[in-house]
């Protein structure tokens, strides 16, 4: 239940934790950010012939960091088709699973004709890219990127219900991305990112779940580990507007992915669980992906948790897929 208090809300004690945890985690990748050597396009800047040969010995030995990373093929690739108007880019995962199956199918957010129910097995499928619409905003690096990530569960082995959709989520965002290259435990830190988050499954009544967040992401890597951390806060709604207002309960404020790459093959693995809770909300996916031509790799997906889709985020839902997968996130 929500709580009424007028037109103002003060943050609960929950509310105020995860803002400080927040903003600590930015003031922190800032710190690390900010006293990073400058690149090489900025020593010529310099007007001592020591500091100005420092700066470009530092800006080369980061560029001999970065290039041993495994975000290394797909910046180059974005910064290659920058100047493009008319290129998109890959932003999360981008992939196809045309054999899925969950024993825990969902609610019947469709009007059912009596006797027939929703299967277990379905497709699932998600898309998500990038547009660059702007650089050099606070720096000479940074870039400004429109983003829309589609998720997606069709019954399309359902025959009796005509093949429909089960249930979309949308997610567009607005996100300033400043590339790093930061020398840190062996590795190096490769981009800090803040942005604007929308998510929603597009349907109203009783089944319209949506919700906006400020959140905030760091990666690092080296040859072949990738680690990623995106935190998130809620942008608060009132009441009558509020469809999940325990949403954070399930899908708390954080996620962290992990991944690895030996030889062609890459498993990644995220966890997401929200640290307030005494009681087991934890949600992990495991995925596994092996190149068989040029474009495309064989993708193997485990779902265990909360949030697969915004309708069913209060149940935990298991699943296991196999298809397809165009761009994984390093």
């Amino acid at each position: 239940m929500t709580r009424s208090c007028g037109s103002i809300c003060l943050p609960t004690v929950q509310s105020r934790t995860a803002i400080d945890t927040l903003s600590r985690a930015v003031l922190l990748v800032l710190a690390l950010v900010l006293t990073a050597p400058a690149s090489a396009a900025g020593c010529s800047a310099l007007k001592d012939d020591d500091e100005r040969l420092a700066c470009y010995d530092a800006a080369a030995a980061l560029q001999t960091l970065e290039e041993t990373t495994v975000f290394t093929e797909r910046r180059q690739g974005e910064r290659s088709v920058w100047n493009n108007r008319f290129s998109i880019l890959p932003h999360r995962r981008a992939y196809l699973l045309p054999l899925s199956y969950t024993p825990e199918p969902g609610k019947a957010a469709l009007d059912l004709p009596p006797g027939d129910s929703l299967q277990r097995a379905e497709v699932k499928f998600q898309y998500s890219f990038k547009v660059p619409v702007a650089s050099g905003l606070l720096s000479e690096n940074d870039q400004l990127f429109v983003a829309f990530t589609q998720l997606s569960l069709w019954q399309a082995y359902n025959q009796d219900l005509s093949s429909p959709f089960r249930e979309t989520m949308y997610e567009p965002e607005l996100i300033w991305t400043l590339p790093v290259s930061r020398e840190l435990l062996g590795g190096s830190l490769n981009y800090f990112s803040v942005g604007i988050n929308h998510q929603s499954n597009g349907r109203g009544g009783d089944y319209s779940r949506s919700w906006n967040r400020i959140t905030v992401e760091t990666a690092w890597a080296t040859e072949r580990w990738a680690v990623g951390l995106r935190a998130w806060e809620r942008i608060k709604e009132s009441k009558d507007e509020d469809d999940n207002p325990d949403i954070e309960d399930y899908l708390g404020h954080g996620e962290l992915a992990v991944g690895y790459k030996w030889d062609d093959f890459r498993f990644t693995a995220a966890l997401r669980n929200n640290l307030q809770r005494s009681d087991n909300r934890t949600s992990m996916e495991f995925g596994l992906s092996w190149p068989f031509n040029q474009k495309l790799s064989a993708y193997a997906q485990f779902y265990n948790g909360y949030g697969e889709t915004l309708l069913d985020y209060d149940q935990r839902v298991r699943r296991i897929g196999i298809g397809i997968i165009l761009a994984d996130w390093f």
